[in-house]
């Protein structure tokens, strides 16, 4: 069954205004309003919520002198490249570069990696590849994006999903996504929009594996916590209990008899409980003792 929800789409009408003298101008005509027009609109499938690119765009003044002494300000919209950006080509094989009116940039830090994909819904295609490529830490990269009007005969929802590998234990975090649109330019001029995704990576005690720390009109912050490591917890499933004992006692088996660790990097710091570099039986019997205590409502501590 599709899912409904109603959006209210305001479109900025053109505004004519009678010449003005520059201190006028410069100072604000505020008898001038915009004009809003609503028009409901169908969400397709899994759009559940809708960001809009919100940057306002780049304008410069030119100073135009009439015969009449009278001075008219004309905006001229110019866009600001992200210099420093790698921009990626798009995998969409009907992308018309004419309508590019967004611009999409992803920051992942040092010594990470991350594969980011966009897709679009329209009325011809659902989750349509739009762009896929795996980026390295320590760049910002760019992503061209179309602009389209939001209707219920002509409309884009894009969506994009990043997942980052990296940080101590070089580890890959739940996939972070999210929606937005880019208007479109020849309906509503001067509307070139740009939003950053800037990734970081800390060991904060999390239930998720990233948390958006950080959400204004032009940048995202998301903080992914790949470094955590809960003590005692070996299996990974967030509780300290005596299957991590148990796994802890056969792993320390394995290295007893010359046989290779199973266990990751991440595991392997968890198991050390007392953190002497070994993992042994020691280890096993301090995560039993750990979790009799939580079992009867206490507070244990591994510092000892």
């Amino acid at each position: 069954m599709r899912h409904k929800k109603f959006l209210s789409i305001l479109s900025a009408a053109a505004i004519a205004a009678t010449p003005v003298s520059f201190n006028v101008y410069a100072e604000g005509n505020e008898d001038i309003q915009q004009p809003t027009q609503s028009d409901e609109v169908l969400l397709p499938d899994g759009v559940d919520e809708l960001i809009t690119l919100t940057t306002a765009p780049v304008t410069t003044k030119q100073t135009v002198t009439t015969t009449t002494t009278k001075v008219t300000t004309v905006p001229v919209t110019t866009t600001v490249p992200a210099e420093t950006a790698i921009k990626i080509e798009p995998v969409c094989e009907h992308i018309n570069k004419a309508d590019i009116y967004g611009r999409i940039l992803v920051d992942v830090p040092e010594g990470a990696s991350a594969n980011v994909a966009i897709v679009y819904n329209s009325p011809e295609y659902d989750d349509h590849e739009y762009y896929t490529t795996d980026i390295q830490g320590g760049k910002v990269y760019s992503f061209d994006i179309e602009g389209y009007d939001v209707s219920a005969a002509d409309y884009r929802f894009y969506k994009i999903k990043v997942t980052v590998t990296g940080g101590k234990y070089n580890l890959t975090a739940d996939t972070f996504t999210d929606t937005f649109t880019v208007p479109d330019g020849n309906d509503n001029p001067d509307s070139f929009r740009e939003l950053t995704y800037k990734f970081t990576i800390d060991d904060d005690n999390i239930d998720n594996s990233w948390t958006v720390v950080s959400d204004t009109d032009s940048q995202k912050v998301i903080a992914v916590h790949l470094d955590y490591v809960m003590l005692g917890d070996v299996n990974k499933d967030s509780v300290v209990d005596a299957s991590d004992a148990s796994l802890v006692l056969a792993e320390y088996s394995r290295l007893s008899t010359g046989d290779k660790p199973t266990f990751d990097e991440k595991q392997s710091k968890a198991a050390d409980v007392n953190k002497d570099n070994a993992i042994d039986s020691s280890d096993a019997s301090d995560i039993l003792v750990y979790y009799a205590s939580l079992s009867t409502g206490g507070s244990p501590s591994w510092n000892k």
